[in-house]
């Protein structure tokens, strides 16, 4: 019974395919030829001039047949969520931030000046 319906899955899934393409053949076909010459040279699909519309309209089934099975089969890796960042820490008076303590000198007005001894 699993393998039925995992076969049930798969045809749904395909005539799901199907219908989308079908959809955007019906746009098509309902185009002039200049405009179905446009839409195969937008997609790289134009090779001559002298081509018919049904040429055409089977080189765009293809393509979009083609790129509906790609997505299908590509899988998006699960990227996991960001660790969060930890708050910043302030410095203190001989804390140590890239491998020289900082020190803080005091003047006789009281006044806080830092600087990094070499």
């Amino acid at each position: 019974a699993a393998a039925f319906a995992g076969a049930l899955a798969l045809e749904t899934k395909e005539q799901a395919m199907s219908k989308e393409i079908r959809l955007k053949l019906d746009v098509y076909s309902s185009l002039d030829l200049i405009a179905l010459e446009r839409r195969c040279r937008n997609r790289g699909l134009f090779g001559s001039g002298s081509s018919s519309k049904s040429l055409l309209l089977r080189r765009l089934r293809i393509f979009e047949e083609y790129w509906a099975q790609r997505k299908d089969d590509v899988h998006t890796p699960q990227t996991p969520a960001p660790e969060p960042v930890p708050a910043p820490v302030p410095l203190e008076a001989g804390d140590d931030l890239d491998g020289v303590p900082l020190e803080v000198e005091r003047s006789s007005k009281s006044s806080r000046r830092r600087t990094i001894s070499a």
